[in-house]
């Protein structure tokens, strides 16, 4: 098998776990939010412009290409 194909195989399979895990981790964010210490370093995270957490308000994904948290 040409390591291109390997390369396509292998880069599927990761965004399907992925995504697949982005998915448990956005059903969490409410109560992640609830605590103190890790809401505030969301908030600073995203003050920095790292990271856009866009924490004022929590829609579903609904762009496959973008990841949000």
């Amino acid at each position: 098998m040409p390591i291109k194909e390997l390369n396509v195989i292998a880069r599927a399979q990761f965004r399907a776990k992925l995504m697949g895990e982005l998915i448990k981790a956005y059903k969490y964010l409410p109560t992640i939010l609830r605590d103190p210490r890790l809401s505030q370093l969301l908030i600073n995270l995203s003050n920095h412009n790292a990271i856009d957490f866009n924490l004022t308000e929590v829609a579903a994904p609904t762009d496959t290409e973008k990841i949000r948290l």
